[in-house]
């Protein structure tokens, strides 16, 4: 399901919000109706913001997502990643549990945690040429394809990458997207 702001305007939930309390019907045989409905408009939101998702993708690395490939598989792939906008994370990143740089569904899930008052918009997102050519030389140089599973990267031990930059604060073994992010901050 959407969060609040957006769940709000699905039809069959808009419709129930807009009935006073008397006009709705007291037995339980109507409600089930309006639950199924809710999923069926819930999955076309959620294929609108994948598609939103998958347009700037494609604004900012074409040639790594074709339009071959299903939704889903462009959004599972390793070097599939969204940046945060937003200027309050930018500002104070720890404020807010910010890593700077997500996958899909984690960007939308930091989203929805950092302003669970306002409608979903791209404005919060993301996605920089140069970030996604550090995480394809990234991925080149471990020897796994760019269009490999998201899963690929999981799979690996999480805290098995070490940047040899000798910041202090950057000592200890760290997780692929945290050593993107880090990267990250060379270029901006």
């Amino acid at each position: 399901m959407p969060h609040w702001p957006e769940a709000r305007k699905l039809p069959s939930i808009a419709n129930i919000l807009a009935r006073y309390l008397e006009d709705l019907p007291s037995d339980f045989a109507f409600w089930p109706s309006v639950f199924s409905a809710a999923v069926i408009d819930s999955e076309q939101y959620r294929t609108t913001v994948k598609k939103e998702l998958i347009k700037l993708l494609r604004r900012a690395n074409p040639w790594l997502f074709p339009s071959t490939k299903t939704l889903d598989d462009l959004l599972s792939s390793a070097s599939c990643v969204f940046q945060c906008a937003s200027v309050e994370c930018r500002r104070t990143p720890w404020a807010y549990h910010c890593n700077l740089i997500y996958g899909y569904p984690e960007i939308l899930q930091h989203m929805f945690i950092r302003d669970f008052r306002n409608s979903w918009s791209l404005d919060g997102v993301e996605c920089d040429k140069e970030i996604a050519r550090i995480v394809s030389l990234m991925l080149e140089s471990l020897n796994i394809a760019v269009d490999a599973p998201r899963s690929t990267i999981k799979g690996l031990n999480s805290e098995s990458f070490l940047c040899l930059c000798g910041n202090p604060c950057h000592l200890q073994p760290t997780s692929f997207y945290a050593l993107v992010s880090h990267f990250s901050q060379y270029i901006q």
